[in-house]
Parts: structure tokens; sequence; C-alpha cells
């Protein structure tokens, strides 16, 4: 069975003849410095990788992907014609097409200016918004997606364009004070996420309709968890977020046959019935020790609905541990998420320079060996 022919069974609900494996996109990454112990430790030099303004990985060097076995290839919108970045080498300081600023600290990039924090709904129309649909985000996308499609036997993934709703608006505004337009300035996120769709419809509709036709799975991500509960509570997202998401997903299904996969980490139960309402196929990153997210409750009262993305707790995994110990525990995690089809084995979260280079190559290794099909339960 081929990767392409493994993930469209998966994604259908049904048994291959073992679980696909994926590393890449924005769903399932890994940080620079970790990618380049990982490339030390395996001696690989001249490797081909591209990195994120998040400091993660973008694209991972081919001989890293075919080592680990993965079975899905990620494609990435690029970067408008004529685009230059701010950066400030001297201070680690960089600025984005959005206005958003950000200062390297630690393992990766925090935001330390949001461009929209302190205006009012009357500056959102003279705000400058990035164009969605610049020649330059698709430049040699059609070919690159058509070429691994017709040359290759990987499933194809597009990666995300821009965060959804609540994201980009924690980013643009503050985290803090979105949260608190949220409760007191209701018009102004009203207004924030009708301009926000229009833009994800322009990003989506531009990158689909160069690789719709090629691609299996469509990543979307937004923040709605945190480590110990929901960001907000589920009405808060019926009131603001969940018509214009459904529109997103309708229209994303418009352009293509590709599964939907939405990324949310943290604590998110209280969303699902909500994510499955408005059309999401695919759940990332099933984080199983954030508040409510056992596995077994997950997939009991889900599976039927959703294909899940995830379930490989960093910490509590794969960070210090070695690689004897860390058999059982995926040895169960996949005990758990594979019956009946619909899961794709990836980490929570993008992989840390803390953990080792030795227990990532173990975990793909442990994925393929326990990952068969029938899968002992």
């Amino acid at each position: 069975m081929t990767s392409r022919e493994r993930v469209c069974k998966t994604l259908n609900h049904k048994e291959p003849d073992r679980i696909p494996v994926d590393l890449g996109g924005n769903s399932s990454g890994m940080t620079d410095i970790a990618y380049k112990q990982l490339t030390h430790y395996l001696s690989i030099k001249n490797h081909a990788a591209t990195f994120s303004e998040w400091r993660t990985v973008e694209n991972f060097d081919e001989a890293i992907l075919e080592l680990l076995n993965i079975d899905i290839r990620a494609v990435h919108m690029g970067q408008p014609q004529g685009y230059e970045s701010f950066n400030s080498e001297s201070e680690d300081i960089f600025e984005n097409e959005w206005g958003i600023r950000r200062k390297n600290t630690g393992d990766y990039s925090q935001i330390i200016h949001h461009p929209l924090s302190g205006l009012t709904i009357g500056d959102l129309k003279n705000f400058n918004w990035p164009d969605p649909c610049n020649s330059g985000r698709v430049a040699g996308l059609r070919e690159e997606a058509q070429k691994l499609f017709e040359n290759t036997d990987y499933a194809i993934k597009l990666a995300d364009p821009m965060s959804l709703f609540n994201g980009i608006s924690c980013m643009l505004r503050g985290f803090e004070q979105f949260m608190v337009d949220l409760v007191t300035n209701e018009k102004f996120v009203f207004a924030l996420v009708e301009k926000e769709l229009e833009l994800l419809m322009g990003f989506y509709g531009s990158v689909l309709d160069a690789v719709g036709r090629y691609i299996q799975i469509v990543e979307t991500s937004d923040d709605y968890g945190m480590q110990n509960g929901p960001m907000f509570s589920p009405s808060i997202y019926k009131k603001f977020f969940k018509k214009a998401h459904q529109r997103l997903n309708d229209f994303i299904r418009s352009r293509t046959r590709a599964k939907i996969l939405l990324h949310s980490c943290g604590s998110v139960k209280a969303f699902i019935p909500d994510f499955i309402d408005t059309g999401i196929d695919i759940l990332d990153p099933i984080q199983p020790h954030a508040a409510d997210m056992n596995l077994k409750e997950i997939k009991n009262e889900f599976g039927k609905y959703l294909c899940f993305h995830g379930g490989i707790d960093m910490p509590q995994i794969l960070r210090g541990r070695s690689v004897k110990n860390i058999e059982e525990d995926i040895k169960e995690v996949i005990g758990i998420m594979a019956a009946d089809g619909g899961y794709i084995f990836a980490p929570t979260h993008n992989i840390q320079p803390d953990i080792p280079p030795e227990n990532v190559i173990a975990m793909y290794k442990y994925a393929r060996e326990h990952g068969r099909y029938p899968i002992e339960v």
C-alpha cells in the first residue's frame, strides 16, 4: 500500500496496512534548534531545510522524511512578490507583513508589538492588510504540488497560510486586549472577524486554485484551549467564531476534495461538537495530558465523526526518558487511537530542543513496529 493510499484509507475511517505517520506542515513540526540537533546526530550535512518566522521548520530535508518513513509531504504558500520583512539583526527583532513584530527569545520568537493594539473599529478600514491574491504567494506552487502528486506516492497537505479568528486576533490585538474585547467590545470583534474571514477566503481561494486538485489534507489552525481548560466558554466560540468558521470550511470544501484539519492545542474537548458542526474532518494535536483530553474518551465519543492527528505527548512521553522507556507509552497511544482507522501518528507539539534526537528516531520506529493492523488494543 502506498503512503497516499494509506492516508486516504485512514481518513475514510478504514484500517490500512499500518497507521500513517506525519512530520511537517504547521500541525506537526520541530523547532530550528531541535532540527539542527537531529541532523548533527545523523551526520546529515548541507541539508535543504527552511525555517519559519516562529523558528520552526517550514520545509524538512527530504533525507529526514525518508529516514523516518513519513507518509505526508507539505506544501506552503509563499511570500508576496517583492516582500521584505523588517529585520534588526543587532536586536534579533523582525516584523512581518501584518506589522506583527517578534523578538527571538529562548527556543522561539515572542511577539513584542501588536499592530491593532489600541485601535478602534474605524481604524480597521485604513489598516494595511496583506494582499492574499499577490501572485508571489503561489509562484511555482502548482508545479510543486503536481510533481509530488504525479511523481511520488506520498499524501500531500497544504500548510495553513494564516491562523483563524481567535489566533490571528490575539496576535494583532494582543492576547489580554482581545480577551477583554470579547466581553466589552462586541462590535469590534464582529468587524475584525468578518475582515479576517475575507482574508482567509482570499488566501485559501488563491492557494487552492493552484493545488486543490492535488492535495489530500488542508490545514487550518486556531487557539481555543489552554493546558488546564478552554481559553473561553463554548458560548463565546458560538457567538463570535462558529458561523465564520463554518463559512470558511464550506468555502474550502467548494475548492477541493481534501479533508480539513484543524490544529488547536490544549483542552478543546468542550468545543469538539461545534468543530464537527462546522465541517472539520481531522483534529490535531490531541494532547492527552491537557485537561479533559483523555484519549479513550475522545476516541469513543468522537471517533465516528473525526479523524485524529497527533497524540504523542512531548513532555510525558519523549522528554527526559530513555528510548526503551518510551516504547510502551507509544504502543498504548496507538492501541487506543488506531482502532477502526482514523488516526495519523504525529507529535502533539513542535519537537523541542530538549527531546533527544534518538527519541525522535525511536518514536517513528515504534510507530512502524506497533502500528501495523490489526492493532494490539
